[in-house]
C-alpha cells in the first residue's frame, strides 16, 4: 500500500555517513543526499530544498497529483473511522486500483479510462470493478474537499447488472429431477437438485455438505458459507418433509461423517458437466446450478414469505439484495401500500 505524500524531512543515513532529505511522492519513498555529514550545513541545504519545492498545502492541478497519493491519503485519513468490515473492503478495493492507477495523474481519469479499467479487470461481473471505481470516486472527491485538488474530477462507474429473472417453474423443476435420474446420470445428481431447490444453498456449500451438518433430530441442515464475505453467513435450514425422505435414503448409502453428495464415498469436485447434461435432456435452457438457489428464493417470495425471512433462509445478513432481486415477484406487489393510502378511519 503506497504511503501518502508527506513533507520532506531530514534524516541521518548511517551507512553512508551523510544527511539525506526524505519524502514520499506518487506513493513511493524518495531520497536526496545533502552531500554533507555536518548538521548545520545539512539544515541549510534542506532550507534551500524547501524553497524550491511547492508548499504541500497548496491545491494541485489534477495533472500534478498522482492517484496513488490520493488513495493513500483517503485510506490514512478515512480508514480509522471505518468499521473492521468497511476497512477490509476498502483495502481489498484499493489493491487493484493502485496497481492500475497508482502512478497515473488524477487528470487522466475520464469515462474512457474507467471503461478500459473495467475491461482489463476481466471479472465475470461488473460488481467488483464497479465497487472499486466507486472508491476511486470517493477518494478523489475527498481529496478535492480537503483542498488538495484544484478541481473536482468526475469518475464514470458502470451501472449495476440487472438481476437475472431465470428461475424454474414447478413443472420445469419436475422435468429436471426426472432427467437427473435417467440415462447416464450420476447417482448423486438428483440429490443435489433436491438440496438446491429445498435449501437454496450455493453449489459449493452443497458439494461440501457433510452428514455431521445434517441434524435429523431437530430437522435442520447447517450450511456453511462458501465465501469469506461479511454479508454471507452460515445458514440454518429446516428440512422439508419431502427432502427428509430422500436424505434418510441417502444416509443409508453414506458414511457417518462423509459428504452427503458423493460418488462411491468420494467428494465431488464439480457438478457442472452432469448438471448441464440433465438440463439438456429436460429441454431447459439458461439453467445453471445457481438457478436452483434463485428458484428457491423466487418460490418463497411468490408464496408471500417476507423478504427478511427469505434473506435469512439464504444466509444473508441484509434483506436489501433479496428485495432488489426478488421484490417484484411478491404477490399483490405494492397493493397493500396503495390500500393503506385509500383507507379511511371510522368516525
Amino acid at each position: 500500500m503506497p504511503r501518502k505524500n508527506t513533507g520532506p524531512r531530514l534524516e541521518w543515513r548511517q551507512d553512508r555517513n551523510v544527511f539525506e532529505i526524505v519524502w514520499f511522492e506518487r506513493g513511493r519513498r524518495r531520497r536526496q543526499s545533502t552531500g554533507t555529514s555536518d548538521a548545520e550545513e545539512a539544515r541549510e541545504y534542506y532550507q534551500g530544498f524547501l524553497a524550491q519545492k511547492p508548499a504541500d498545502n497548496r491545491p494541485s492541478h489534477p495533472d500534478a497529483r498522482y492517484i496513488g497519493d490520493v488513495l493513500a491519503c483517503y485510506l490514512d485519513e478515512k480508514g480509522p473511522d471505518m468499521t473492521i468490515k468497511g476497512l477490509r473492503t476498502l483495502k481489498g478495493a484499493l489493491k487493484p486500483l493502485i496497481d492500475w492507477w497508482g502512478d497515473k495523474p488524477a487528470g487522466i481519469v475520464n469515462e474512457r479510462a474507467c471503461r478500459l479499467y473495467v475491461k482489463t479487470r476481466a471479472t465475470k461481473t461488473t460488481a467488483a470493478p464497479r465497487c472499486e471505481l466507486a472508491y476511486l470516486r470517493a477518494a478523489l472527491n475527498y481529496d478535492w474537499r480537503m483542498g488538495r485538488l484544484l478541481q473536482k474530477i468526475p469518475v464514470w462507474v458502470p451501472a449495476l447488472n440487472k438481476p437475472k429473472d431465470r428461475f424454474l417453474t414447478r413443472s420445469e423443476a419436475a422435468r429436471l429431477l426426472w432427467a437427473s435420474r435417467k440415462g447416464l446420470s450420476r447417482e448423486y445428481l438428483s440429490l443435489f437438485v433436491l438440496l438446491g431447490l429445498y435449501t437454496g444453498g450455493r453449489k459449493t456449500a452443497l458439494l461440501t455438505l457433510k452428514w455431521g451438518q445434517v441434524d435429523f433430530k431437530n430437522n435442520l441442515i447447517y450450511l456453511k458459507s462458501d465465501s469469506g464475505a461479511e454479508n454471507k453467513k452460515h445458514a440454518t435450514i429446516p428440512i422439508t418433509r419431502r427432502l427428509r425422505t430422500f436424505l434418510l435414503l441417502a444416509r443409508k448409502r453414506g458414511t457417518p461423517f462423509g459428504p452427503v453428495i458423493h460418488d462411491n464415498q468420494a467428494a465431488i469436485g464439480d457438478i457442472k458437466g452432469s448438471f448441464k447434461a440433465a438440463c439438456k435432456r429436460a429441454g431447459l435452457e439458461h439453467v445453471t446450478p445457481h438457478t436452483l438457489r434463485h428458484t428457491a428464493a423466487s418460490w418463497m417470495v411468490q408464496a408471500g414469505v417476507p423478504v427478511f425471512d427469505v434473506a435469512r433462509y439464504l444466509g444473508h445478513t441484509s434483506s436489501a439484495m433479496v428485495e432488489r432481486t426478488y421484490g417484484h415477484m411478491a404477490p399483490n406487489h405494492l397493493h397493500k401500500a396503495a390500500a393503506a393510502l385509500d383507507h379511511r378511519k371510522k368516525q
